[in-house]
């Protein structure tokens, strides 16, 4: 149990300074500065965590033994390289959130393939994209054309929040 408290105190300390850094300056290249943020917290840790072990001190169940020392750092760079993954859709131009953002601002009337295409600029893999997305209940097709269903806007507001709250710009595409 120790060892899933300080794996998810690192990932938890790790999103705070995401946080910070990003409010205090954007970064240009936002996924290298991210993959190293999460690299200099675990690297700290694991510094923190030989530090104590040497010294013979020790604080808040530190220091660790090195097997849960190693299952730490595995669920570390296992969730935070899936939270880098995940924010790579947020940060760039997702094909699904500019179709979503299109669909958005066509409103209830929505927007016929050729007009959503149109919009888009993503002519090249659109089809099987939007037929996904279909599938997936993020887009209904109306007999007026495709519209954002209610998982769509759920999913457009998450990521609007989150790039509001990251200071990243609200629209893409």
């Amino acid at each position: 149990m120790q060892t899933l408290a300080w794996a998810l105190g690192l990932l938890i300390a790790g999103l705070c300074l995401h946080l910070v850094v990003w409010k205090l300056a954007l970064p240009k290249n936002q996924l290298a500065a991210l993959l190293k943020l999460f690299m200099l917290v675990l690297l700290g840790w694991f510094g923190v965590n030989a530090g104590l072990g040497l010294l013979g001190g020790g604080a808040f169940g530190l220091p660790l033994r090195p097997v849960p020392c190693l299952m730490v750092g595995l669920f570390f760079l296992a969730t935070s390289w899936a939270y880098v993954v995940l924010y790579s859709t947020i940060d760039a131009d997702s094909p699904s959130i500019t179709i979503l953002l299109a669909l958005h601002a066509a409103g209830e009337r929505g927007l016929t393939m050729r007009e959503l295409v149109e919009r888009t600029g993503m002519e090249r893999f659109f089809d099987s994209r939007v037929d996904r997305m279909v599938r997936d209940t993020l887009v209904e097709l109306t007999p007026e054309g495709y519209v954002i269903a209610a998982k769509g806007l759920g999913l457009l507001r998450l990521v609007r929040l989150w790039r509001m709250v990251m200071g990243v710009p609200a629209e893409v595409g």
